[in-house]
């Protein structure tokens, strides 16, 4: 019983022992929730002044915005408001100018009744005797008119003296002669008959442009000697005006079509598409198949060989294509370097099979892919 007993109180130290160092986590377990909470408390205020810092933030700029709005609309209504008033007042103006007719809106119909429409407060012109402006401002538009005609007259009469006024009238000239040496300059240098209709500005009406065409140009000189030969000077820029003006033309048209159907030695050349879908030999297992598929293909297709005589890169636009020609097109070339320096089909296969050795006892070799690296190659069968 003693042994029982002191056995039984062992066990009970023990368990008061353990549940002692249980409360002791228990309160090291609350203690750091506590804190915890505490931390999650302290952030959610601040979130808490954040957001209301940010309504205050949102709020002040809506009330600065309703404010800014309410004085522009305030502007904007005070703009139109003018505007208003000043189209109205340029409205009464409009009604109250008086219309003129189609009489009086020639000249001296015009005048007259600018003049007589003054009114008590028209200023009236200090001349002892009255003007009559219509009588005045006619006989000035018909003294334009005698003028014009008594310019055609001169060039008539002129007509059949060609470089003869240049010739005979060679005296002391006063100073009122600068008009007629002007006049026989022009008659025997520019004659009436050869005269271009296009350049002469009395057979075009006021406000219609002049034709510029090189080919009145040449057609019609304008520049000759006093003898009636033609002046050198005038060929040399008729020539030049016209041989821009075919030179254009020509590379126009010589760059449309020529560029496009010909060649540079001037045969015309068709281009081939081709619109299916190559397929290369999947993991060839030794470079015959590999040589064989380049020079006579496989499955019906042609050779690769021949799809880049015919195709050139139209048939390899497939990234993934292109990126297997270009691997395979290593070991071909080898192959090709083999055969360009004398070596024998066979000798250049087997070397190539060789090379790929790793054991021979084992028979273990490197893929075909691993000769399709440049590096790879053997040194005989590099190019130079």
């Amino acid at each position: 019983m003693d042994q029982g007993e002191v056995r039984l109180n062992e066990r009970v130290i023990n368990l008061e022992r353990q549940i002692s160092m249980f409360e002791r986590m228990v309160h090291m377990l609350s203690g750091n929730l506590d804190e915890h909470f505490k931390r999650y408390d302290m952030i959610l205020v601040a979130q808490q002044q954040q957001i209301s810092d940010l309504n205050a933030v949102v709020s002040t700029l809506l009330n600065d915005q309703n404010r800014q709005a309410e004085v522009l609309r305030e502007k904007l209504s005070g703009a139109l408001h003018g505007i208003s008033s000043t189209a109205a007042s340029v409205n009464e103006t409009i009604h109250s100018i008086p219309r003129l007719s189609g009489r009086a809106l020639e000249p001296e119909s015009f005048f007259d009744e600018i003049l007589g429409s003054g009114g008590p407060a028209a200023v009236k012109p200090k001349v002892s005797q009255p003007i009559d402006h219509g009588v005045s401002y006619g006989h000035r538009f018909g003294e334009s008119n005698d003028n014009d005609r008594n310019n055609d007259n001169e060039n008539e009469t002129h007509n059949g003296r060609i470089g003869d006024n240049s010739m005979k009238q060679q005296g002391p000239r006063g100073p009122g002669d600068h008009g007629s040496d002007e006049r026989q300059f022009g008659s025997s240098i520019i004659p009436y008959d050869d005269f271009s209709p296009l350049n002469n500005p009395h057979s075009h009406p006021p406000g219609t442009g002049q034709s510029t065409n090189p080919s009145s140009i040449s057609e019609h000189p304008l520049y000759q000697n006093p003898n009636g030969a033609p002046n050198p000077a005038a060929a040399g820029v008729n020539n030049e005006v016209h041989q821009p003006h075919h030179n254009g033309t020509a590379e126009v048209e010589n760059g449309l079509t020529e560029e496009q159907y010909l060649t540079v030695t001037g045969r015309k050349r068709k281009r081939s598409l081709f619109v299916g879908n190559f397929q290369f030999m999947k993991s060839p297992h030794s470079v015959m198949e590999v040589w064989k598929e380049y020079t006579e293909g496989i499955n019906g297709q042609p050779s690769i060989k021949e799809m880049e005589l015919i195709y050139q890169t139209g048939w390899r636009r497939d990234p993934a294509v292109n990126k297997r020609y270009s691997r395979r097109k290593v070991l071909c070339k080898a192959i090709e370097t083999g055969l360009a320096k004398g070596y024998a089909l066979d000798y250049t296969v087997n070397l190539l099979e060789d090379y790929r050795f790793i054991d021979r006892e084992k028979g273990l070799k490197q893929p075909i892919g691993w000769l399709c690296q440049g590096q790879n190659i053997p040194d005989e069968l590099r190019g130079s």
